[in-house]
């Protein structure tokens, strides 16, 4: 559940961190089609072989992460209105993606490996 709580939040700080109004909205239309490509992975973890199967791609996704986290911190801060423009163009999306991840943390803490799966992902549980 703590990583539940860290995701939302994380979500929520990301829709906050906006910048140059095109760019910015851009790197945010990223970070959320990030979230949505490994709830989209993280769907088709069911056991012990799909979970070693998603690994290569949990682990890709990570590292895009990283490296769109870095794109993000070099722009500059945004406007309080411009923040609140943000978080209100995409809090229903964000809010969903949130969700999935909840579910599937709930169904993948059963599976053996998950460890090494918590692992791959690491930084999509971190502050950007």
């Amino acid at each position: 559940m703590k990583w539940l709580t860290g995701v939302a939040a994380a979500l929520a700080v990301a829709t906050l961190l906006a910048g140059c109004a095109d760019e910015r909205e851009k790197t945010e239309d990223e970070y959320l089609e990030l979230w949505q490509e490994l709830n989209d992975t993280l769907d088709k973890v069911t056991d012990e072989s799909s979970l070693r199967a998603a690994l290569p791609e949990l682990r890709k996704l990570n590292e895009r992460l990283k490296a769109h986290a870095e794109r993000r911190k070099a722009m500059d801060a945004p406007t309080e209105e411009r923040r609140r423009q943000l978080l209100a163009r995409q809090s229903k999306d964000l809010t969903r993606e949130a969700g999935r991840f909840g579910k599937n943390q709930r169904r993948i803490a059963g599976i053996k490996g998950k460890e090494e799966l918590l692992e791959a992902i690491q930084d999509f549980g971190a502050e950007p």
